[in-house]
């Protein structure tokens, strides 16, 4: 297995849209958990939201991840090059 340039991967991934858009919704997830764990007393409602959020951030990181690895897996496809026979 060929070794990938960090670099290149973040910059692949960077460029990717949905990989953006994923990661930013994560971010606001986050801190929406952050907020509610910081009350002393949850009310039932605030305890099943906040459930909910780390449900969905959990399934954005595997989101995440998988085209991630699609990053990987083309990153890592040899290069054809337009060689003469």
């Amino acid at each position: 297995m060929k070794n990938i340039d960090p670099r290149k991967l973040e910059k692949s991934l960077h460029e990717d849209t949905r990989f953006q858009a994923l990661q930013a919704e994560h971010r606001l997830l986050d801190k929406k958990i952050d907020q509610i764990s910081q009350k002393h007393h949850l009310t039932p409602e605030e305890e099943m939201e906040k459930k909910q959020c780390q449900k969905l951030k959990l399934k954005l990181k595997d989101q995440m991840a998988e085209i991630e690895r699609s990053h990987r897996s083309r990153l890592q496809a040899p290069e054809s090059h337009g060689g003469s026979c």
